[in-house]
């Protein structure tokens, strides 16, 4: 079986065992909005980058 069906059937599973697996709970929600604030956080996008950069 492939990484990726087999990622594909768990995510299945997941999201029908628990159909709000994938929503934030208020706590949650709260501390992403505070980490959005903060001008120190880095983004997923620019670790992203920093680390293409690197392999070039």
């Amino acid at each position: 079986m492939g990484k990726g069906l087999a990622y594909d059937l768990l995510k299945t599973m997941v999201l029908h065992w628990d159909p709000d697996f994938t929503k934030l709970t208020p706590s949650e929600a709260a501390q992403l909005e505070e980490a959005e604030a903060d001008p120190e956080t880095v983004s997923l996008d620019e670790v992203m980058r920093e680390i293409e950069m690197k392999r070039e």
